[in-house]
C-alpha cells in the first residue's frame, strides 16, 4: 500500500519534468531565427497615424506588414527584430521614468497689469475738499454759536413782539423755545423772536415749568398746582399755601412762596387712585431775602433771586441746612430797577424778560459764571 512519502516523491519527479520542459522550451524560443512575440510593454508603444486627426496606440509588437507605407519610401522585406522587454522592479521601474520623464514647468498666473488710477488725484482733491468744507461749517457754526452767545450776554437780547406784559416765561425742554404767559395766551417762540403758536388759557400765570412732557402752571392768587399735558384735561394740585414761584425736577416739585420766604418741596406720586403731592422738605430763606424766582443746580446748590437787592444769591447746603454763600448785583446787566422783570433760571444761566416797551419785549442770558460774584457777610 502506498504510503504519504510514496506520494511526496512521486509529486517531485512530476515538477522536475515540467521543470525540464521549460527548461528546453525557452532557448528555443530564443534560437537564430525564431520568431518570439515579445509581452506587451508601454515603454515600446508607438502611435499609429490614422485617417483622422486622433491617434490610435498599438503595441511595437504589430507585424510591420500591418503599417500603411508612404509612396516614396521602401520597408525591407526582413522585419526588424525586436528585443524583449526588460522588466525592472518597481521600485526601479518608477526611479527611471521620473528620471526620464520631461520636467514639467510650474505654471505661475501673473496678474493683468494694473491701468493707472486716473481717478485716484480727483478722489484726493474730492477728500481734500470735504474736510476743508467740514471745518468750515465747524468754524461757521462755533462764530454762530459764539455770536448767540454773546447776542445773549448782555451786550445783545432776544427781541419778541409782546401787546401785554409778560407775567412769566420758561425754556422748554429741549431749550429750543420759549413759553410766555401774555395775558390769557400760552406763546411758543422761537430764539428768533417768531411767535410761531398761540394757545388760549384761563389766565395769566405767575410762573411755569417744563417737567416729563407736561407745563405745570402757578397763577400766584390760588392755592393750586395745575399740570397741563398735551390736549387732556389739566390736573389740578390743592395745596394749603399760595405758591408765586416754581421748580421741578423729574418727579420732585418745589414751590416758592414769596410772602414767608419759604420753600417746599413734594414728591409727585401717581397711582391707580390718581396723582397727589406728597410733601418731604421744607427751606426757610433768611429774613432780608424777597423771593421772586429760584433753582437747584449742579452739586445741589441753591440760587435764589433777591427782589429787594437785586441780586443772585447762591446757598450751599451743610448737615442738611442751606447757608448764603455768595451773591452776585444785577443792576449792572438789567439796571436799577427790576420791577419790570419777569426772571427764569435754568442750567446755571439766569433769563430775564423785560416788559414791552413799544410792543417789543426782550429776553437776555446772564451765565451765573459771567457774575461779579462776592462772599455774604
Amino acid at each position: 500500500m502506498p504510503t504519504a512519502e510514496d506520494d511526496f516523491e512521486q509529486l517531485l519527479t512530476r515538477l522536475r519534468e515540467q521543470l525540464t520542459d521549460i527548461a528546453l522550451t525557452v532557448p528555443d524560443l530564443d534560437t537564430e531565427g525564431g520568431e518570439r512575440v515579445p509581452r506587451f510593454s508601454l515603454g515600446e508603444a508607438a502611435v499609429k497615424p490614422a485617417s483622422s486627426d486622433a491617434a490610435t496606440i498599438v503595441a511595437a509588437s504589430e507585424p510591420m506588414a500591418a503599417w500603411k507605407t508612404p509612396p516614396n519610401m521602401s520597408v525591407d522585406a526582413a522585419p526588424a527584430r525586436l528585443e524583449p522587454a526588460q522588466t525592472l522592479p518597481p521600485a526601479q521601474a518608477a526611479a527611471s521614468y521620473f528620471q526620464d520623464a520631461p520636467t514639467a514647468s510650474v505654471f505661475i498666473a501673473t496678474p493683468p497689469p494694473t491701468a493707472p488710477d486716473v481717478t485716484a488725484p480727483w478722489r484726493k482733491f474730492g477728500v481734500r475738499n470735504a474736510i476743508l468744507a467740514a471745518s468750515l461749517l465747524i468754524a461757521l457754526g462755533i462764530a454762530g454759536l459764539g455770536a448767540y452767545r454773546l447776542s445773549q450776554d448782555g451786550e445783545g437780547a432776544i427781541r419778541i413782539p409782546l401787546d401785554q406784559p409778560a407775567s412769566a416765561f420758561m425754556l422748554t425742554a429741549d431749550l429750543q423755545e420759549f413759553l410766555i404767559s401774555e395775558g390769557n395766551e400760552l406763546l411758543t417762540v422761537a430764539h428768533s423772536g417768531e411767535i410761531r403758536r398761540r394757545r388760549f388759557v384761563e389766565g395769566a400765570f405767575a410762573a411755569l415749568r417744563w417737567s416729563q412732557g407736561a407745563v405745570w402752571t402757578i397763577d400766584g392768587r390760588s392755592a393750586a398746582i395745575t399740570e397741563r399735558r398735551g390736549e387732556m384735561r389739566p390736573t389740578v394740585y390743592s395745596l394749603n399755601h399760595v405758591p408765586t414761584s416754581l421748580y421741578l425736577n423729574d418727579r420732585f416739585l418745589w414751590t416758592g412762596e414769596r410772602s414767608t420766604r419759604t420753600l417746599r418741596q413734594f414728591m409727585v406720586s401717581r397711582s391707580i387712585l390718581g396723582a397727589m403731592l406728597q410733601p418731604i422738605d421744607r427751606i426757610d430763606l433768611p429774613a432780608n431775602i424777597d423771593l421772586i424766582a429760584f433753582s437747584f443746580e449742579s452739586g445741589g446748590d441753591l440760587y435764589v433771586a433777591d427782589a429787594r437787592q437785586h441780586r443772585l444769591v447762591r446757598f450751599h447746603t451743610t448737615g442738611g441746612a442751606y447757608r448764603a454763600l455768595q451773591s452776585a448785583p444785577l443792576s449792572p446787566i438789567l439796571g436799577p430797577d427790576d420791577s419790570h422783570h419777569r426772571f427764569f433760571l435754568e442750567k446755571g444761566n439766569i433769563w430775564a424778560l423785560t416788559n414791552p416797551t413799544g410792543g417789543v419785549s426782550e429776553i437776555k442770558r446772564i451765565p451765573f459764571s459771567s457774575l461779579n460774584w462776592a462772599p455774604v457777610e
